[in-house]
């Protein structure tokens, strides 16, 4: 699966193959901390917009709540749009919309986040993901993806700080906050138990971790 980190609109304009986009992420909401944010806006019946000289057209189709086939607090919107750009043909885009995950906070750490990009594993388009400045909760969702990937090819985990200073050469300061790297290792963890791959010998480690991560994130 291909990310890309957006972190404004204009090299995604320049990019030719902007018509192949057909799944942006947005990790959070278009007012935050008493002021606009980068996130979802709402969407009209037609939605015109002017970027870089070029005339964006938007239409709004449906939207409904993305349904998990499990438990959880964690709340996501899909919006259906059809996309029209001048030079490239109209095309259907699936707008998710995590409308729940405080800013350089953490959501509940269960598997919501890997079920979700699951769901994407199929999907031969770049995956567009971004937040508000597109390094905290873009660069959780994207490690988590990267661990899960390795693990999916056969390979074997390394300690986190690896994978975590390659992709901040990729987004400098991807993952903002302790909770947040916390918050990587709790998905996984959880993932890990509910799939058979902790043994016996470790759960009470593991309930220890979990109760420390609980008291760490309590209020963010």
């Amino acid at each position: 699966m291909e990310i890309v980190l957006l972190w404004s609109v204009k090299p995604l304009l320049e990019m030719d193959s902007f018509a192949y986009y057909r799944t942006p992420i947005i990790l959070s909401n278009s007012s935050e901390n008493g002021g606009l944010s980068t996130g979802r806006r709402p969407f009209t019946m037609g939605y015109y917009a002017c970027i870089l000289h070029s005339i964006i057209a938007i239409f709004f189709l449906t939207e409904a709540l993305y349904v998990f086939p499990f438990a959880t607090k964690v709340k996501v919107e899909i919006t259906f749009l059809d996309v029209s750009i001048p030079g490239y043909p109209t095309h259907r885009c699936c707008h998710y919309h995590w409308m729940d995950w405080p800013d350089r906070g953490v959501p509940p750490a269960d598997i919501a986040p890997l079920y979700l990009l699951h769901n994407f594993e199929t999907t031969k388009a770049p995956i567009i993901i971004h937040c508000s400045a597109g390094i905290g909760r873009t660069g959780s969702i994207v490690l988590l993806q990267h661990a899960m990937e390795i693990l999916q090819n056969g390979g074997i985990l390394e300690e986190m700080p690896v994978y975590l200073k390659q992709l901040r050469t990729q987004r400098n300061n991807s993952i903002q906050t302790d909770q947040q790297y916390l918050y990587v290792h709790q998905v996984l963890l959880t993932y890990f138990r509910q799939n058979g791959f902790i043994p016996d010998c470790l759960k009470l480690l593991m309930d220890a971790f979990t109760s420390e991560y609980n008291s760490a994130t309590s209020g963010f």
